[in-house]
């Protein structure tokens, strides 16, 4: 009697240690990062400074983690780690004398490096995310030094600009080191290609101009609103058109429904704010 052969798991071992241990991925840096930039962005106003401050630098210490993470396992190197450090200390030093034109200097130079190291090197995608997530909390304690020298209009918008796309940026990390990213696949028809990018993008740039409208100081109070019906009919149009391609993987099947309610949680919040009575909100 002939035996069956065994069964081969094709998986990698990170696949299967994804599998064997599902609940830890909410303990993984990216993970908490989000959450944390969440909080931050949402209703750590409410909080005491002090409170706020820890909490900023608990997100910055994650990302440490990430960065060294990668860093550990694709071309370690000393004279990298060392002169980050070193060039991220003196471009906060000339910010804090109101030295600009240098500072600027200094961080076109220090974007260029990045960017011919990534393609030069040729870092794996998590390596280069999280490199680029230690420039931005670097560029924002910068802006924070701003805002603290001079409070201006346009130093706040680009500071909540800057943790919007930090935000994002977290948001890519903790999807490319899930479980949905290295065991799932969406698959695009190549006839939805250009549709998809082209919604995708267009979304990308709603939100933040809705968030660029929401600041008083511009005048575009009355444009927000009207922007806000916009971006909610967007979202909900955008979720509709992927429900499909995110529903074949199982990390994102709720993605699509989410997009859906959170216009409404929006209105919900908005009607809630005007009425000054109902607490913190």
């Amino acid at each position: 009697m002939s035996v069956a052969d065994p069964i081969v798991d094709e998986r990698s071992p990170h696949e299967r240690r994804l599998l064997r241990h599902p609940w830890l991925a909410f303990a993984r840096p990216s993970v908490l990062a989000v959450i944390a930039s969440l909080v931050s962005l949402s209703i750590a106003q409410e909080w005491s400074p002090g409170t706020q401050f820890l909490l900023l630098r608990c997100i910055d210490l994650l990302v440490l983690m990430m960065y060294f993470w990668q860093f550990a396992r694709h071309s370690p190197s000393l004279l990298e780690a060392s002169g980050i450090f070193l060039v991220s200390a003196g471009f906060l030093y000339l910010v804090s004398k109101a030295t600009v034109i240098a500072a600027t200097i200094i961080l076109i130079l220090s974007l260029s490096w990045f960017a011919m190291t990534w393609i030069a090197k040729r870092w794996p995608l998590l390596r280069g995310l999280s490199t680029l997530a230690v420039f931005t909390i670097i560029l924002q304690s910068a802006l924070l030094i701003l805002r603290g020298i001079k409070a201006g209009a346009f130093a706040n918008i680009m500071h909540h600009l800057l943790s919007l796309t930090f935000l994002c940026l977290l948001t890519f990390i903790a999807y490319f080191t899930s479980r949905a990213w290295h065991v799932g696949k969406i698959y695009i028809p190549g006839s939805q290609i250009q549709s998809t990018r082209f919604w995708s993008a267009l979304l990308f740039l709603a939100v933040f101009a809705q968030t660029i409208t929401n600041n008083s100081s511009l005048s575009l109070s009355g444009f927000h609103h009207y922007g806000g019906t916009i971006t909610a009919a967007l979202t909900i149009f955008v979720a509709w058109k992927v429900r499909l391609l995110f529903g074949a993987v199982r990390g994102l099947r709720l993605v699509p429904p989410a997009m859906m309610v959170m216009p409404v949680n929006q209105v919900i919040l908005g009607i809630y704010a005007l009425h000054p009575e109902n607490g913190f909100w």
